[in-house]
């Protein structure tokens, strides 16, 4: 197949098309017609190009859920950059983590994200060009879009390379203590479009994108950026996210299709008569990922609303959702069956138990597998042939459907965002008061699972209460809010055994 640049294919083919004045993006400021959003990528492209990227150079975006993100991410796809989206919630020790391992040429931050970067520029082996963007005042000194822009050269040229030149990294939490990043192709990164969008959703021209996933996630990425544009539609991107915000933007902007977490379905149904109160009306279809959804949310809201709810399981390596509900078949609880183009298999299957399921743990194969960066391994296991076995420990029953029984790794999964366990217990032991450190995730009713912490002092602690606050301030300096302890117990650290568990007497974790 000839190779593609997903500017090209998202953007400017709707331009040539003669869709120019099509909604593309509702802002705060209002909606974005096509061919608005073709000059902010343009204003984009030129300052990339005179900060001189090229083909195959990394470009870090730590941008807030708007569309200047859109408008910067196409920018890097137009000149054949390598988009590596972040979160803006990452801490400088988390920033750093990942700059020193994508090597970006350039880092495009939001005007009002900047402290974050320079503490983090001192721990980077290399000086990537650092420009800001968006409304704010910049800190530091460092150069704006804008200013990069103005003397540059308008080019409508759009960079296309070779079939194997990846488009984005994505830096996936596993059980390990540091992030690894996954690359995907131009062609990967539509074909998840042409697999779920095009074949589950039935998205077409007319849809309104919207909901909560943030865009540098790939589970919004595709959701709120690639799927809406692959068909010439138009995306809500949130800014922020409160229940009564979202419930107005879906009357006011007239979504179609709504993507969100189960907690986000789970603090949307704590509002009182939500589907009297707002306007519903223009809602075809809900989609929940990214985290396990639970029989009673998903029955909860169809029965509210009226609209189904697909649940769908994707991972970082696969970009999107391979596995998920159809319209019209909705049963809750249940995951669904393959996306059409991907395979599905049960690796250590067990026996057929007394009401006919067997479990094992779910490994896809699929044309949407990304690539470790840079080459090694990315903590994904691999069953053969292509298979990647992904944690999930899933049961299958005789009608081919796939029922979610938990992770297989130990992985905190909490309101979507993936925890290791790992790099929390790292950022605790650097404490100089912690002797030792256990993470586990705890049930939580509207996060799934919260971040719970177990901690034991080091013999010249005096002050338990006063060492506990100095740690919880440790932790918010040094982690992403989503990552943090929300409790944290006190223990023996003489009851800590080899494999790093906190025992009582009956094995059970204490506290």
């Amino acid at each position: 197949m000839a190779p593609v640049n997903l500017a090209d294919a998202l953007l400017y083919e709707h331009l040539r098309h003669g869709c120019g004045e099509r909604l593309a993006v509702w802002t705060a400021a209002g909606p974005l017609t096509y061919a608005q959003l073709a000059d902010r990528v343009d204003e984009f492209a030129r300052a990339f190009r005179a900060s001189g990227i090229r083909r195959g150079d990394r470009v870090v975006l730590r941008l807030n859920n708007d569309e200047t993100f859109i408008a910067a991410w196409l920018a890097a796809q137009k000149t054949g950059g390598v988009a590596v989206a972040t979160s803006p919630a990452l801490r400088a020790r988390e920033l750093a983590e990942i700059v020193i391992d994508a090597e970006p040429a350039l880092c495009v931050v939001a005007a009002d994200k900047c402290d974050e970067v320079r503490l983090a520029l001192p721990r980077l082996h290399t000086s990537p060009v650092v420009v800001t963007a968006g409304a704010g005042h910049a800190h530091g000194g460092y150069a704006t879009i804008g200013d990069l822009a103005s003397g540059a050269r308008r080019s409508d040229d759009v960079e296309v390379g070779s079939e194997d030149d990846l488009a984005i990294l994505s830096y996936v939490s596993d059980v390990s203590a540091t992030p690894k990043g996954i690359g995907h192709t131009a062609r990967q990164i539509l074909c998840a479009a042409d697999a779920y969008a095009r074949m589950v959703i039935e998205a077409s021209p007319d849809d309104v994108f919207g909901g909560t996933p943030p865009l540098w996630f790939p589970y919004g990425l595709g959701s709120l950026l690639v799927f809406p544009l692959r068909f010439a539609a138009a995306t809500v991107p949130l800014a922020g996210f409160t229940a009564d915000q979202l419930l107005q933007s879906i009357g006011r902007c007239r979504m179609s299709l709504l993507f969100g977490t189960a907690t986000a379905y789970r603090l949307l149904l704590q509002v009182p008569d939500l589907e009297a109160r707002f306007d519903l009306g223009s809602l075809r279809l809900c989609v929940s990922a990214g985290e396990h959804l639970d029989r009673a949310t998903s029955a909860e809201w169809m029965r509210r609303t009226g609209r189904d709810l697909l649940d769908g399981l994707g991972t970082t390596e696969m970009f999107h959702i391979f596995l998920s509900g159809r319209r019209g078949d909705v049963v809750p609880g249940s995951l669904g069956e393959a996306v059409p183009g991907y395979e599905l298999q049960l690796v250590g299957e067990s026996p057929a138990g007394p009401v006919g399921l067997r479990s094992g743990m779910l490994a896809v194969r699929g044309p949407t597998r990304g690539r470790p960066w840079p080459l090694r391994d990315a903590g994904t296991p691999d069953a053969g042939d292509g298979w990647s076995v992904t944690g999930d420990i899933v049961a299958r029953d005789a009608d081919g459907r796939y029922w979610f029984e938990g992770r297989s790794d130990g992985l905190i999964v909490s309101a979507g965002y993936n925890v290791s366990g790992a790099e929390v217990e790292g950022v605790l032991r650097a404490h100089p008061s912690v002797a030792a450190a256990v993470v586990a995730g705890a049930p939580d009713p509207v996060r799934g699972a919260v971040v719970k912490a177990f901690v034991a002092w080091k013999p010249e602690v005096t002050d338990g209460a006063l060492a506990l606050a100095a740690l919880r301030e440790h932790a918010q300096r040094e982690l992403a809010s989503y990552k943090c302890p929300r409790d944290f117990v006190e223990f023996d650290a003489r009851s800590l055994n080899v494999a790093s568990k906190i025992e009582t007497g009956d094995g059970r974790l204490d506290g």
